[in-house]
């Protein structure tokens, strides 16, 4: 349940910028909120990688619409 929250809260600040064009900025930043300490810590570890992974595939690719993204991780 967590995670479909925090996916949709994710997608729907996506697409606000799309929507909303007038912020321009040089990069996107993503906030990641994982679990990095505790019991989960390792889980977290593996999907803040995979994120960082995917946002490193786009900016190689060009971005999302020419601006790069730039992750934060943050402990859940």
């Amino acid at each position: 349940m967590r995670k479909t929250l925090m996916l949709s809260a994710v997608s729907g600040v996506i697409t606000g910028l799309f929507l909303f064009g007038q912020v321009m900025a040089a990069d996107l930043k993503i906030g990641i909120m994982v679990p990095t300490t505790g019991s989960e810590a390792t889980s977290g570890k593996d999907m803040e990688n995979a994120i960082k992974l995917a946002a490193m595939e786009i900016n190689e690719s060009g971005g999302v619409l020419g601006m790069k993204i730039d992750t934060m991780t943050g402990d859940d």
